[in-house]
């Protein structure tokens, strides 16, 4: 591999994979889920329904929707967090009921998840104002990625004076690993 150039591997894929197969064994799942409407104004013009379909594309995507029977669960991985997975979460909340395809859920109630592989506790701290259930999933591949990262970051941020009373624990809201 030449210097400057990075291997793409799936890792948070990988890790919503995991979670996801053993926290809803028995779910349907589908992964990486194109998320919003498709702009109605290409509609009239004369494209097949498969090309309208492939513009689809450009909308943004979820890491997983769990398909229950009484509920839907939208899942975000991210192995290194930033706050920005929280407003993604919310975002996607949005997006869900306009979603093709899924017209039979759009009434169901939403859980939102946000899976991770290293604790931050001003990040959870917001997840729970949010609603965002939080997991802390940390399978042993992840240190081997983790290795190849500098020391500052493979940990999260402190918090910087953000709690009055101790911040959560690293188990996270959602019940922790599945």
């Amino acid at each position: 591999m030449a210097r400057g150039t990075r291997q793409y591997i799936q890792r948070e894929g990988r890790l919503v994979t995991e979670w996801v197969t053993a926290a809803f064994p028995q779910a349907h799942v589908a992964y990486r889920i194109r998320l919003g409407a498709i702009d109605v104004s290409l509609v009239d013009a004369d494209l097949t329904e498969r090309q309208l379909r492939g513009l689809g594309v450009f909308r943004r995507y979820v890491d997983a929707v769990v398909l229950e029977r009484d509920r839907v669960h939208l899942v975000e991985g991210k192995i290194l967090n930033r706050p920005g997975a929280l407003e993604q979460l919310d975002i996607y909340e949005r997006l869900f009921p306009l979603t093709p395809g899924y017209e039979a859920a759009r009434t169901l109630p939403l859980v939102k998840h946000l899976v991770w592989a290293i604790w931050d506790p001003v990040v959870e701290a917001m997840a729970r104002e949010h609603g965002i259930l939080v997991h802390l999933y940390h399978p042993p591949w992840v240190d081997e990625y983790l290795k190849t990262l500098t020391p500052r970051a493979q940990t999260s941020t402190p918090p910087g004076g953000l709690f009055d009373q101790p911040p959560p624990t690293p188990e996270g809201s959602g019940g922790g690993s599945p």
